[in-house]
């Protein structure tokens, strides 16, 4: 092709709104040219399992629960005996009965769905440590028992 005709074709680039790129360094590639995406969409992945939680019928816990539920997600809290828990009901929440300081109500709780989120918001009310202590390590017990390792 003549050098003119090159010309030529360099100037109608130009002007038709394409791109042409002076490069400094011939060693150097183009820059990268994307089509333009107008919108960027979120999507929520499929999750396998929902979240557990320990002492979500009150205070930090429950405000946790009212979040979960929010943002779709299955949640099951577990309540002592004889605990009111007609608000996480009307929530959606699926309500297991179990104490903290039994080992054996630990396991059937963790039997009722399976879960991939474990969340303890347990506490020892009136300065009773051994809720918070052994209930914890209760909790974590029977997770790693019915593999789920990671708490």
């Amino acid at each position: 092709m003549p050098l003119a005709s090159r010309y030529a074709l360099a100037l109608f680039i130009i002007l038709a709104g394409g791109t042409a790129f002076a490069q400094s360094d011939p060693n150097e590639p183009p820059p990268p040219r994307a089509a333009p995406r107008s919108v960027v969409s979120e999507e929520m992945l499929p999750r396998a399992g929902g979240v557990i939680v320990f002492g979500g019928d009150t205070c930090v816990g429950l405000e946790a629960t009212k979040e979960l539920l929010r943002r779709g997600e299955k949640v099951s809290v577990v309540v002592r005996a004889g605990v009111d828990a007609s608000e996480l009901k009307t929530l959606g929440a699926n309500i297991v009965t179990g104490d903290v300081l039994s080992t054996a109500d630990m396991k059937t709780a963790f039997t009722a769905a399976p879960f991939r989120v474990v969340l303890s918001a347990i506490d020892g009310r009136d300065g009773d440590w051994t809720i918070d202590s052994y209930g914890n390590r209760n909790i974590a017990a029977a997770a790693k028992e019915i593999g789920r390792a990671h708490v």
